[in-house]
Parts: structure tokens; sequence; C-alpha cells
């Protein structure tokens, strides 16, 4: 969001976040299953530091028993 003001970029952020700990919450944390295609691993977003840190979080998530993280093979084709 090239034209996004710092207000409309904060409301996004806090929003994500809240999302985010909700996956962490004690007691009853939200339940994730995600089915990702292979390439968004490929797909370099900033430095190969923050990939490498990109993921490790995913690793660290999927660990956990209510997350569930799936990859979708690029030789299956189109799905």
């Amino acid at each position: 969001m090239p034209h996004a003001t710092a207000e409309q970029i904060n409301t996004r952020l806090q929003v994500r976040l809240r999302r985010q700990n909700r996956l962490s919450e004690p007691g009853r944390p939200l339940r994730l299953w995600a089915v990702l295609d292979e390439l968004t691993l490929w797909r370099v977003v900033g430095s190969r530091e923050v990939m490498r840190e990109q993921l490790e979080y995913l690793v660290h998530i999927s660990e956990q028993p209510h997350i569930i993280l799936q990859l979708l093979p690029c030789e299956v084709g189109a799905h």
C-alpha cells in the first residue's frame, strides 16, 4: 500500500498483531490449519536474514498442537 497513511499502516499492524496473539492465548488459542504453496518459501521478501527468521518462526509455530502447516509442492501443479 504505497499510498497508505501512517495511521492506516498502524491500524493494519495492530489488527495483525491481535490476530497473531490469538494463536498463543492461554487456555483456548485459535486453531490454524494453513496450506502454503512451496513458492511462498522461495519468494524473497527482505534480506536473507529476514527470510531465515520467517522460516524459523514457521517451524516454531508448527510445533504447537493447535497449528497445522502443510506445504503444497510445486510439482503437483495448480490447485
